[in-house]
């Protein structure tokens, strides 16, 4: 029942339901009394709501109950956290500390941001800004890097930054170039029409993803 409601409680948060996410947060401390990741979920909530005191308390309890050798990927989105708490004091080095700590973690996961976490970050642009150049500094020229922003930047409705990082996506990695399809999404929110036909067709072009295909299709539909 516990992965269910972690399910329901990421969904509720995704949807922007901070009422809902917080029960499910509530259920599941009452299910597993004391977990580190129950206190995270509690901390992003509190911060959602402006409740920054309660925020950092959460995530100091988080930090506390979370096991000597846990995993990497739990202790990464820790860091990454407490950065964004740093980061909005203006305290950059605490801030930095913490982007240093979240890439020894696990510096092949640092830039990714699964779906259900992009909402968590991409509210604070000027953070995910500044953390990716932080990232550039570790992995100069990586395609993930300009990957990964390019998709917080369409969730945080950035659209010139998502044309300009889908951009280079293409250019560095030829694997890539259905990218081209969330480039002409972004065109498209910009009202470039012809900019954003042209990569829907490229993008039918040089692949066949199912997913990437059907996207591009309906691009064209709304479009032609």
């Amino acid at each position: 029942y516990l992965p269910a409601l972690l399910l329901k409680g990421a969904a509720e948060y995704s949807l922007g339901n901070l009422t809902a996410a917080r029960a499910c947060v509530e259920q599941a401390e009452q299910l597993r009394p004391g977990w580190w990741l129950n206190a995270l979920n509690s901390s992003i909530i509190e911060r959602d709501q402006g409740h920054w005191e309660e925020a950092e308390r959460d995530l100091g309890h988080a930090f506390d109950a979370f096991p000597n050798g846990g995993d990497a990927s739990g202790r990464q989105m820790l860091h990454q956290a407490r950065s964004v708490m740093y980061y909005r004091r203006g305290q950059m080095d605490q801030a930095r500390q913490d982007w240093e700590q979240a890439y020894k973690s696990a510096p092949k996961d640092a830039a990714i941001f699964p779906t259900d976490r992009q909402r968590i970050f991409c509210q604070n642009w000027d953070w995910v800004m500044d953390y990716y150049a932080f990232l550039e500094t570790k992995t100069p020229g990586s395609p993930v890097l300009p990957l990964m922003r390019g998709e917080m930047a369409l969730r945080a409705e950035r659209w010139q930054q998502a044309v300009d990082d889908f951009s280079v996506v293409i250019t560095r990695q030829p694997a890539l170039e259905d990218s081209c399809l969330f480039r002409g999404q972004a065109y498209e929110k910009l009202g470039q029409r012809e900019r954003a036909l042209d990569d829907y067709r490229r993008a039918l072009r040089v692949t066949d993803r199912s997913h990437i295909r059907r996207l591009a299709q309906e691009g064209l539909r709304r479009l032609e």
